[in-house]
């Protein structure tokens, strides 16, 4: 039992390696594609001094260059990976009980054939209520063994959608209290600087440079 998780652990840390996640990627990793949650600014990977391609993204995405272009709720493979975007499923799975229908970015489930992970590269504050319950979701069906999660500094109403009034330490208390969560559940979680880093990372993200 310990060699099996062992070996999970390994093809976790080699899984999370081989990716960019929009302009993040683990510190000595070596990305052979990128995954776009979206093209804001501080997100599109086209934006770096340097990026991994083909680019994995939305097929209704504006872009150029070498490409994955993946429909909504379905998947494409590429070097031995399955990338899935989450769409209606993520309004889906919350029912009869929908409490989000809207998301700032795509949410991304990629696997191997033993493990699988969760990429939300960018969150609005109504979101995070329903993390747990497209985690729960995946996990009923299909391995997950670690969920990607922007890590946020402080933020004040309207952005984000930080409710009037609410602190400007809403989104980063409320992602940690998921996080806690999560790790009880025995899955690991990684923070994306955004631009802070997260004490709670289980994985050592780093930020590319961006062109001048």
């Amino acid at each position: 039992m310990i060699s099996m998780k062992k070996d999970l652990n390994e093809e976790l840390n080699d899984l999370v390696a081989s990716i960019q996640f929009d302009q993040w990627i683990l510190v000595l990793g070596a990305p052979r594609c990128t995954v776009v949650s979206h093209l804001d600014e501080d997100h599109d990977p086209t934006k770096c001094a340097f990026y991994a391609t083909p680019l994995v993204i939305n097929s209704h995405a504006p872009t150029k260059g070498l490409t994955l272009k993946v429909d909504p709720d379905t998947c494409e493979l590429h070097g031995g990976l399955c990338f899935w975007l989450l769409d209606k499923l993520r309004v889906d799975a919350q029912r009869p009980y929908v409490r989000c229908t809207k998301f700032h970015a795509e949410w991304w489930y990629i696997c191997s054939k033993k493990v699988g992970l969760l990429f939300i590269g960018d969150l609005d504050y109504p979101e995070i209520a329903v993390i747990q319950t497209i985690v729960d979701y995946i996990r009923s069906r299909r391995p997950l063994n670690a969920v990607l999660l922007p890590s946020y500094g402080g933020i004040n109403h309207p952005y984000h959608k930080v409710p009037e009034g609410g602190r400007p330490t809403l989104m980063a208390d409320s992602i940690a209290s998921v996080v806690r969560s999560l790790k009880k559940l025995g899955i690991k979680v990684g923070g994306l600087p955004h631009p802070i880093e997260a004490d709670w990372s289980d994985f050592p993200f780093t930020r590319l440079t961006r062109n001048s």
